[in-house]
């Protein structure tokens, strides 16, 4: 460490799924380096993190529309006093973003094992799978999902669309509508209203209300759901939580193509790291359709609700 450092700030410039990735990342920093202070520094809502208890001291740092200052490959500097902590997937110059994939929890492991290292000559605990991402769901509103009557056979459709490469876009209607009406025994809960008029169809926001970023909720409601189905965006990311993740009753089913940002085969990014989780034993079933096709998707996602016993 060459400067006396007073507090740590934690920053990403990008979206809401690298938060959630790093959560238990950031947990560990707090109850390791005692004696400083934390905060957070990103431009998405404070609920985000809520559960972390550390203030968001600056939200609109940043001209979103400048790329040169979102793509920060620092993985961290120093002022007056303060770590500025870079959690984001493409910090330290990509080196562990390029090596190994993008979006897994081996790559973030790998940034704040460096950065502790580098800067107070800290070594982490080798086991990755202890930081899968965990929420302390009691701090966000899930009393209305907690009293929900829910049925053996229940699957979360994370509809919204994603913002960035990681994921096709289209439009998941077309499937929505053909797959309800297909297992009408299936209870479907839908993150993205539609006019879908169906009695098996059930959407987030009127079981929670207009509570505004409910990431968290519907993170909570997927622990309940024996499958978890989406596009790599917000809502479906903040379903890669340890209880899911080691859960093998689960079934993740993702839209993830080869992207030229992220790589060719999808199957080394889009399961938040399967390596590293099935190292360790029991873990989720994780089912990539990279095909840009409704029939396709379709047929693959009936195979895999035909098996929900």
């Amino acid at each position: 460490m060459s400067k006396k450092i007073n507090s740590i700030v934690f920053y990403n410039n990008f979206n809401l799924g690298d938060l959630h990735a790093v959560r238990s990342l950031i947990k560990y920093v707090t109850k390791t380096f005692h004696g400083l202070d934390f905060k957070l520094r990103h431009p998405n809502n404070e609920k985000v993190l809520k559960d972390l208890n550390i203030p968001l001291y600056w939200d609109n740092y940043i001209d979103l529309n400048n790329m040169k200052l979102k793509f920060d490959f620092r993985g961290h500097y120093q002022e007056y006093g303060v770590l500025y902590f870079n959690t984001q997937v493409l910090c330290h110059d990509r080196q562990f973003f390029d090596n190994g994939g993008s979006f897994t929890i081996t790559s973030f492991y790998n940034i704040f094992a460096k950065t502790l290292k580098d800067v107070f000559n800290h070594k982490m605990p080798t086991r990755v799978i202890d930081f899968l991402p965990q929420i302390n769901y009691d701090v966000y509103d899930i009393q209305y999902i907690k009293n929900l009557h829910m049925t053996d056979k229940n699957v979360l459709v994370c509809n919204n669309d994603p913002k960035s490469e990681q994921s096709t876009k289209f439009d998941m209607n077309v499937l929505l509508e053909q797959v309800v009406d297909t297992f009408p025994d299936i209870a479907f809960y839908v993150t993205n209203k539609h006019t879908l008029g169906r009695p098996n169809v059930f959407y987030v926001s009127d079981i929670t209300g207009d509570i505004g970023c409910d990431l968290n909720e519907i993170s909570y409601l997927s622990t309940k759901c024996n499958v978890i189905m989406g596009k790599y965006s917000g809502p479906h990311t903040f379903c890669y939580v340890r209880e899911n993740l080691l859960n093998p009753r689960k079934t993740f089913v993702t839209f993830s193509p080869p992207s030229s940002l992220y790589g060719s085969d999808p199957s080394k990014w889009c399961d938040f790291g399967t390596s590293a989780i099935t190292t360790f034993g029991e873990h989720a079933n994780f089912c990539n359709i990279p095909e840009n096709n409704d029939e396709i998707r379709i047929s693959k996602v009936c195979e895999i609700l035909k098996n929900l016993g």
